[in-house]
């Protein structure tokens, strides 16, 4: 199921995605929501923006968060997951 978040009048599509490795669901959207709410430097551009990227697990390019099937998004994510531990 695809919900959207809206922000700065635009809609978003944001999926629930089970990562079965961790056995835990996340909440995925979209590179062009991202790029909007982190500015050149890192910050965030408003505390809307803060607030919807804590609820964000994870983004993955425009094409795949409504195409891709949740196997396929959950390899992705799995891939090109940095702990930054």
């Amino acid at each position: 199921m695809i919900d959207y978040i809206t922000f700065e009048g635009t809609r978003y599509p944001v999926r629930d995605v089970r990562l079965e490795e961790y056995e835990v669901d996340v909440k995925v959207s979209c590179e062009s929501l991202e790029s909007l709410i982190m500015d050149d430097e890192g910050e965030y551009t408003s505390r809307e923006a803060q607030l919807i990227d804590e609820i964000i697990f994870f983004y993955v390019p425009d094409d795949m968060i409504e195409d891709a099937g949740d196997e396929s998004l959950e390899t992705y994510i799995t891939d090109n997951l940095e702990w930054g531990y």
